[in-house]
């Protein structure tokens, strides 16, 4: 049996490499931040579009339905007056050619518009934080209803004169006690006047039907 010497491993010969060279940290380009856009909001014929509805309508109806979303309508507002500004039509040097989506007189339609909403917004955030800061919620429905938290006050009284239980009178005494607070609390309440008349009215009765 014969052995074979091994075989020299090649040697080979690496470029210089600089200390800097592989100490150095990649370079990693940053991501971009992402762009907001008013895409869902539009103009045209003197009107303002969100997601396919009249801006004054949505605002109304927001107001009833969901008045938290009102501060972000404002503020996608006030990004699409921003940026109405710079599409703003244009005649270019070379080509001649009118550039952009907005004319002056659109402009000045946009500008008024949502200046209009965002102070329309401004007021209603307002009257609901009066409405709510004290924990009492006062609104009249479309009959003229008294609604206090949700209940239909002059509902109440009528019931608990049919039905004079207990309960009802307890329940009763309890409501009279929030009357108390809402005279007392609402009086920079723009309706403070209405709400003082009917209130005062709603005690009379609460208080034969509590005597009998």
């Amino acid at each position: 049996m014969t052995i074979k010497p091994i075989k020299k491993v090649r040697r080979v010969k690496y470029s210089h490499i600089n200390d800097d060279d592989y100490m150095r940290r990649p370079r990693i380009n940053p991501l971009q931040p992402r762009q907001d856009t008013d895409d869902a909001m539009s103009y045209s014929n003197r009107k303002i579009m969100l997601e396919g509805k009249e801006v004054g309508a949505l605002i109304r109806e927001t107001a009833q339905i969901n008045p938290q979303l009102l501060a972000e309508i404002a503020t996608k507002l006030e990004k699409f007056r921003k940026n109405a500004l710079k599409k703003r039509k244009k005649r270019s040097f070379w080509s001649r050619k009118t550039v952009g989506d907005y004319s002056e007189e659109d402009l000045g339609v946009i500008y008024s518009l949502c200046d209009a909403y965002i102070l329309r917004i401004s007021e209603l955030i307002k009257q609901r934080y009066d409405a709510t800061k004290d924990g009492l919620s006062v609104v009249f429905d479309e009959n003229g209803q008294f609604i206090l938290n949700g209940m239909n006050i002059h509902a109440l009284v009528e019931n608990t004169r049919d039905n004079p239980n207990e309960k009802a009178l307890l329940f009763l005494k309890g409501i009279r006690t929030r009357l108390d607070l809402v005279l007392e609390n609402k009086s920079n309440n723009r309706n403070f006047d209405r709400i003082h008349e009917v209130v005062l009215d709603l005690f009379k009765e609460i208080d034969e039907i509590l005597k009998n």
